[in-house]
């Protein structure tokens, strides 16, 4: 197992990690990190975060941005009409 830092990008600031995560190889830490930017970026207000994975000796393995993209506009206007008691068609 090998230790990976997660720092998260997020409205000019950055959280560095300092603890890091024990993952068996560098795929698994770039897919951690996506799996880390899409939970945060569920928040509308967070939605340009960035993650950047880097390996224990600090070598940048990637920078990470949601890659859950929003839903079109129009599947979303469904939705709402339907929480508001609308017609959807």
């Amino acid at each position: 197992m090998q230790r990976y830092l997660f720092h998260i990008h997020l409205a000019g600031a950055t959280s560095r990690d300092s603890v890091g995560t024990l993952l068996a190889d560098d795929s698994q830490a770039v897919e951690h990190g996506r799996l880390v930017a899409d939970e945060i970026a569920e928040e509308d207000d967070y939605r340009g975060v960035i993650v950047a994975v880097e390996n224990a000796e600090g070598r940048l393995l990637a920078r990470l941005t949601a890659s859950r993209a929003m839903p079109p506009l129009a599947d979303r206007e469904i939705k709402i009409r339907a929480c508001l008691g609308g017609n959807a068609n």
